[in-house]
């Protein structure tokens, strides 16, 4: 069975794969860890700690969150407002104390684990076999591996939602996940581990659209709260939001593409990183063969279809049921 540990700043994306990792037969999280990003650390942390106790998966992740909101490499002067404040108001953040008319547990740990040790334990406990998942910025991660030095060599694979599609020239371009905590992208990318990043350009044809959820509509048998209910929910508050702010009929599956490209990886085709510019920007130069990190991989290209089938086949199995395990 894979393991993965997750690393996520719930946000309403981010929640909904972490519960599709919770539910799927063929892995076990045995990790899920909180990160500030598109929400802040306390807020990040409360969603996350509340999302794994109304779940109640089958098996219970450890759970560690971020200590520290303003770290020592984040990035002070959050030049990406436009998408935190995009995000706010596409109620993207954190909608959880009021879900849907469903009130989710408030749970806030007197004393969590901070989410660097809780990564760290999750790899040391099964070397080479645990993979882990970055949904947010790579701050925890980034922690980890300066804390112990040799965690990366026992780290199976890291996959990245985040990254730059690599051009043929140098550019500037990089996301949010990087940007949030540029410091901490460089040196995980400098780690001797295997990496995959997974850009939102290279996967901007994988989205769900208002039909999707229309087939995933419950029988008039179907309790009326669960697991299925929680995604139901979750997606159309997405898609409303999108529609209002932004007048889009769909919203983009970035998080799920990056949990499928380290489950999945057969739907992928990926190519080797040349610098770290290419994941982080600011290229001052075009780089050259030598630059090349064989360790480290950026999705260029979906098969789109192949995954949403995917995406939709397990949401439908944990929609048709309150709490049941759904076979991928």
């Amino acid at each position: 069975m894979r393991k993965i540990a997750l690393d996520a700043d719930p946000g309403v994306a981010d929640a909904l794969t972490v519960a599709f990792a919770l539910f799927d037969p063929d892995v076990e999280v045995v990790a899920a860890t909180s990160v500030g990003g598109l929400v802040d650390s306390e807020t990040s942390a409360r969603n996350l700690q509340s999302l794994v106790a109304f779940l109640n998966p089958p098996r219970l992740p450890r759970v560690g969150v971020e200590y520290g909101a303003e770290s020592e490499t984040k990035n002070k002067n959050r030049n990406d407002y436009t998408k935190i404040k995009a995000a706010s108001n596409a109620s993207d953040s954190s909608f959880f104390n009021d879900f849907g008319g469903y009130t989710l547990p408030v749970v806030d740990r007197f004393a969590p684990r901070s989410a660097a040790s809780i990564l760290r334990d999750a790899v040391r406990s099964h070397p080479r076999e645990t993979s882990i998942l970055a949904l947010g910025p790579l701050t925890n991660v980034a922690r980890a591996f300066r804390r112990d030095p040799e965690l990366p060599f026992l780290l199976h694979r890291l996959v990245v939602a985040g990254g730059g599609v690599p051009f043929e020239y140098p550019t500037n371009a990089t996301e949010f996940n990087i940007l949030d905590d540029i410091s901490a992208a460089r040196f995980v990318f400098q780690a001797p581990c295997a990496k995959t990043f997974v850009p939102i350009d290279a996967v901007a044809d994988l989205v769900f659209s208002f039909d999707d959820l229309r087939s995933l509509e419950p029988r008039d048998e179907e309790p009326g709260w669960g697991v299925g209910e929680f995604f139901r929910r979750s997606l159309l508050e997405i898609l409303r939001a999108r529609r209002r702010t932004q007048g889009s009929e769909v919203v983009y599956l970035q998080e799920f593409a990056a949990y499928f490209a380290l489950v999945a990886p057969r739907f992928f085709s990926t190519v080797e990183a040349r610098s770290v510019d290419e994941i982080c920007g600011n290229a001052s130069k075009r780089p050259s063969a030598a630059d090349r990190r064989p360790d480290v991989e950026i999705v260029r290209r979906v098969d789109a279809d192949a995954v949403r089938q995917k995406i939709l086949d397990g949401l439908r199995k944990i929609a048709e049921s309150s709490q049941t395990p759904f076979s991928r």
